[in-house]
């Protein structure tokens, strides 16, 4: 069954790790991506380093430089290393490229030359297709095929989860290059770049990783054999024609298996194909709108970082501090983001946290002082994480499974793209725009280019925000700031609407597969009736014309291709058909309405046991339902084996699914037992029946209204008093 999650959801990369060959190639592209966010950082500080005599112009040539030249290569080589994949030894070709990669960043600070430092950062930006389409062409080899959409998001989240680690480790390294100068006399000087000697070790760690890997080979690219009658021979066969004509299949040159989430080697490819369908609906297009923004964003912090930090007065530990800040501040915001302001709704969150990123960069650059930097950094960080979050949720609702691997593919090939770009062309700005200190009377201010350059991106941030949520906006009963206000305040923002008040109770049973829920449905609304009550029987799915269609489609066993997003909405289909045509009715005319199964086992089966987001099926639950409650909740809880003995062989769908699923559905309805305990009850459904229906009993009786109705007894009165 298909399942929906975020890229590199903590539940994806647990199953997908627990795979020991991708595990290990995990690893290595790990430590691999931690190298490359290092060197970028080391080689960025270093040339600032460098040129710290030179002039402004000049400073931020070389590092944009240093920027794009960890960009263009990949763009121009990309093309021609992917046709390299199936034929050269894969792993071969990843150890080959780490090692070179960590002699070419060692090599830089020993030379300690400008020009050898671009030609070191040209160089080892070419090689980086190649261990990438390796990389990627080696995944197949390794997992499963239904595995790989999961292996490919987990690769393409490690990439950027790793950010934090590497500025971490700069920043540390920065902070005692003086004490490690003094016990390494060669690290002591400033050029050393103490940080590309552990950029080295971290490559050669990769390189040792990926030896442990299963040796591959090069894909046989042989040529189709022609097709041709079994009982023509061939001048150099020895063996006698087959009496039979028969037609020899035609052999097919081996292919991967590819999934929508597999890069394509061709960046320039995907973008094009990407930039075609982004703008497919004015959600879509606001949503990557703003995603790749709060890119840019980031990009400026990285292009103008380095020299911000030399302008006040502090170096390579405050460039450190201040990549890091941001890229912690995103991945808390990635991780919270889902739990921001839960009553606030998620395209209004999504562009308030864009405003909020923008807000602070451009409080950044207006205020140049390094701790406050460092706090907004990690305030932009956050804004960035958190539009990314509710983007990625937003863009798992509004788009089908095969479209969301490529826009997440599309997604990570732009936003590298992007963040590259901007910081390759934030410092070349800071430049042109230069330094120049304001004086009035006794006040100064440094108008710094770097300052400059930050609060005009800002600014456009803030516009950007604007301009995302006019396309992700939907119509409200309440504007954008009275909801927010309310939601600060934690009180509704509109006032809710009066339930209906139903005469009627409604008490449901539910359970695993052989709990003995029909049981004691009969056995319950043979008791009540005794008692006087009118008793409305009911089940899902199945209760209506409708509902009885939809039956034996969903639990048809020799039809297993319906989706998990299919099967829920088939269920909710007959639940909302079901409520309006006997629940409700029932209830309003103050019935006992018994139904075997209701949300909770929806919530159970698709939810908890096909893996889909429960909190979406619990929306469309309650949208359908008009989020009508029943009084009680009877949970008849029994082990799956039990369970599954009872029924006795697999007569349906649902009881046709693995030992597994029906635990992950057990597991579903306890967790919504807890989280509700008033008004659930809970059996244990190895008790005897007659057990079973005493309990039962004894939680419904207090639930039950009188059976003689009030009007009954005002016609009787009350017996006059006799006097003599």
């Amino acid at each position: 069954m298909s399942r929906s999650a975020s890229p590199g959801a903590p539940s994806e990369a647990r199953n997908v790790l627990a795979i020991k060959p991708f595990r290990r190639l995990w690893i290595s592209l790990s430590f691999a991506s931690i190298g490359d966010w290092l060197a970028l950082l080391a080689l960025v500080s270093l040339a600032a380093v460098l040129t710290g005599e030179s002039t402004a112009i000049t400073q931020a040539v070389v590092i944009g430089g240093v920027i794009a030249l960890r960009l263009l290569p990949p763009l121009a080589v990309g093309p021609f290393t992917g046709a390299l994949a199936d034929r050269v030894d894969r792993r071969l070709t990843m150890l080959v490229v780490d090692v070179l990669r960590a002699l070419l960043y060692v090599s830089v600070p020993i030379v300690s030359r400008v020009d050898w430092l671009l030609i070191a950062a040209f160089l080892a930006a070419c090689v980086v297709p190649l261990r990438d389409n390796a990389k990627d062409a080696s995944v197949p080899d390794l997992v499963p095929t239904k595995r790989l959409d999961q292996a490919h998001r987990v690769n393409l989240l490690t990439g950027y989860a790793t950010a934090p680690v590497a500025a971490v480790v700069f920043m540390v390294l920065a902070a005692f290059t003086t004490l490690l100068g003094t016990l390494f006399p060669v690290m002591g000087a400033p050029q050393a770049g103490i940080a590309l000697y552990a950029n080295g070790a971290a490559f050669l760690a990769a390189a040792v990783v990926t030896w442990t890997l299963p040796a591959t080979k090069p894909t046989s690219q042989e040529p189709a054999a022609e097709s041709r009658p079994a009982n023509e021979t061939d001048s150099n066969e020895l063996t006698a024609p087959l009496p039979k004509t028969r037609e020899v299949p035609v052999a097919q040159p081996t292919q991967r298996p590819t999934s929508p989430s597999t890069p394509d080697s061709n960046a320039l490819r995907t973008l094009w194909k990407g930039a075609r369908f982004s703008g497919a609906t004015p959600l879509l297009r606001g949503l990557l709108l703003g995603m790749l923004g709060s890119f840019a964003l980031a990009g400026v912090v990285l292009g103008t970082g380095r020299v911000f930090t030399d302008r006040l007065g502090v170096g390579d530990a405050a460039f450190g501090a201040l990549v890091a800040a941001f890229s912690l501040g995103m991945a808390l915001g990635l991780y919270f983001g889902p739990r921001v302001l839960r009553g606030l709704s998620r395209r209004r969150l999504f562009a308030l946290s864009l405003g909020v990123a923008g807000t602070a960069l451009f409080l950044t650059g207006l205020i140049p002082n390094p701790v406050f930097a460092a706090v907004m950094a990690a305030v932009v960080g956050v804004g960035s994480g958190i539009a990314w979050a509710v983007g990625i949720a937003l863009l798992g609702q509004e788009l089908e499974d095969d479209v969301q691997g490529r826009t997440f593919v599309y997604l990570h090939a732009a936003s590298w793209t992007i963040l590259l770009l901007t910081a390759a062309l934030a410092p070349l700005l800071a430049g042109v725009v230069g330094d120049h200190p304001i004086g009035i009377r006794d006040l100064s201010y440094e108008f710094l280019g770097t300052g400059a350059v930050l609060m005009v991106t800002g600014l456009l941030g803030v516009l950007l925000a604007f301009l995302a949520y006019r396309q992700v906006s939907e119509r409200a009963d309440v504007s954008f700031g009275t909801e927010l206000v309310a939601v600060l305040r934690g009180v509704p923002a509109t006032q809710p609407k009066e339930a209906e008040q139903l005469p009627g109770t409604f008490v449901v049973l539910e359970g695993g597969e052989g709990a003995g829920k029909s049981t004691q449905v009969g056995q319950l609304t043979v008791w009540l009736r005794e008692e006087g009550f009118e008793v409305v029987t009911t089940r899902e799915p199945g209760a209506t014309k409708l509902g009885m269609r939809l039956r034996a489609l969903l639990l048809d066993k020799d039809d297993m291709t319906i989706s998990a997003r299919a099967e829920t909405l088939l269920y909710t289909a007959d639940r909302a058909h079901h409520i309006n045509e006997v629940v409700l009715p029932a209830l309003r005319r103050g019935a006992i309405v018994i139904s075997d199964r209701y949300v909770d086992s929806t919530i159970a089966y698709q939810g908890a046991g096909r893996g889909l987001d429960s909190s979406g099926v619990e929306m469309v639950n309650a949208w359908a339902t008009e989020e009508l409650t029943p009084h009680l909740t009877v949970l008849l809880d029994l082990p799956v084996e039990e369970g599954l003995a009872r029924v006795g062989g697999s007569t349906d769908r649902m009881e046709s699914e693995p030992q597994e699923f029906h635990s992950r559905v057990r597991k579903g309805f306890r967790d919504l037992a807890e989280r509700s305990p008033e008004r659930y009850l809970i059996l244990d459904a190895r008790m005897s029946p007659e057990e079973v229906t005493r309990e039962i009993q004894r939680r419904v009786r207090p639930l039950l209204p009188d059976p003689v109705p009030q009007d009954a007894e005002a016609i009787t009165g009350m017996m006059p008093t006799i006097k003599d």
